[in-house]
């Protein structure tokens, strides 16, 4: 079988990887909208004592869109403590910011309480809106003697509302609050930052064949006019 000459051969490489690339952006980026009923993404949390990074301080959300209406979005969220090399703590509540703002939440589960426009410490900042199991309904600071230990999987519901009508939402800048951390002399209490995991969706072959194909008949005809 005749290989491909060597320049033709990076370019087949390089645009089947473009195209992967585009097509996991942009899975990534996409919205939140009345189709996303039933779907489902992961987010990863670091954590931290005081701004100081604590290796084995970490959990995961898995958070699934249950219903979409024109004035709120429902999820189901599954929140699973993994601390571990040492590492345990009790997870008091969650948070994030959203595109629309939204101007008001519900949450029942493990976390029955939502904030709106509270900050986390450590450094996090301020954020929208969090979920926490008791301390009050006017801060984010900290939840009460619940919450998800280590090791353990805690489930809430949340709806969040909106003011008007929407078509599309987003999410952004994550957070968790930990308490009750053990097994480092950094401090008990903390926060954490989470980053969505990338989507495992692959562009389909068909596409990535005919950009290959598109880029290589373009090399081959300007070869053969040489």
């Amino acid at each position: 079988m005749r290989m491909l000459p060597t320049t033709i051969r990076r370019v087949v490489c390089v645009a089947a990887l473009a195209g992967a690339l585009t097509y996991a952006s942009e899975a990534q980026a996409a919205p939140i909208t009345v189709d996303s009923v039933g779907d489902s993404f992961t987010v990863d949390f670091d954590g931290n004592v005081n701004s100081t990074p604590i290796a084995g301080l970490s959990a995961t959300a898995i958070f699934t869109v249950t219903s979409f209406t024109a004035n709120s979005i429902g999820f189901d969220v599954d929140l699973t403590n993994t601390s571990g090399s040492g590492i345990t703590s009790r997870i008091s509540g969650l948070g994030f910011d959203t595109t629309p703002g939204i101007t008001g939440a519900t949450s029942t589960g493990v976390f029955n309480i939502a904030v709106l426009g509270g900050a986390y410490p450590n450094g996090f900042g301020g954020i929208e809106a969090c979920f926490k199991d008791g301390g009050g309904t006017s801060n984010c600071q900290g939840g009460g003697s619940g919450g998800v230990s280590t090791g353990v999987t805690g489930n809430f519901d949340i709806v969040l509302g909106f003011t008007g009508p929407i078509t599309q939402f987003t999410f952004d800048k994550f957070g968790v609050r930990y308490q009750s951390i053990g097994g480092t002399t950094a401090g008990t209490s903390g926060t954490g930052t989470g980053t969505p995991r990338p989507p495992t969706s692959v562009p389909e072959p068909s596409s990535a064949a005919l950009l290959g194909t598109g880029l290589v008949a373009s090399l081959v005809a300007r070869r053969r006019r040489r």
